[in-house]
């Protein structure tokens, strides 16, 4: 797809957003921390987040650990590459005594989320939840990282 034809269907999903979808979005995009549901994105608002992927030099795990910051930016976080390419990427996040861990398996397009307080997903490489987009995984982050 060429330029153009991005700029087309980035007005065409703009165009489907409600406007406080499109005013959260664009807030979000210039790094502003928005009050509220702000991750409930729709599939129209995930489109635009994959694109912007595309786009960019980043992945789906620098995207997440960007998203985690700007709703808790005293987390600290470490993350594991896969050793291929298409292998599953592991991101734990620390908040005070909470302990989550988030893996994006690549070749499934899928998060999983773990509490890390259980220990078996962290030697079973299974998360307690999967998640088909990354506003679910990021929900349930958050959900964790504050009970």
């Amino acid at each position: 797809m060429s330029n153009k034809d991005d700029e087309e269907e980035d007005k065409r999903i703009l165009a489907l957003l409600t406007p406080e979808q499109r005013e959260r979005l664009e807030r979000q995009s210039r790094g502003e921390s928005v009050p509220g549901r702000i991750l409930d994105l729709d599939a129209e608002e995930e489109k635009l987040r994959q694109r912007r992927i595309l786009s960019s030099n980043l992945n789906e795990i620098d995207l997440m650990e960007q998203e985690i910051t700007k709703l808790f930016p005293a987390a600290f976080f470490e993350r594991d590459n896969p050793v291929k390419p298409d292998g599953c990427w592991f991101l734990d996040v620390r908040l005070n005594e909470r302990f989550v861990v988030v893996q994006w398996f690549s070749w499934l397009k899928q998060w999983g989320v773990s509490d890390g307080s259980d220990p078996d997903p962290l030697y079973t490489h299974q998360a307690n939840k999967a998640f088909n987009t990354s506003a679910e995984a990021l929900t349930e982050v958050a959900r964790l990282l504050t009970k």
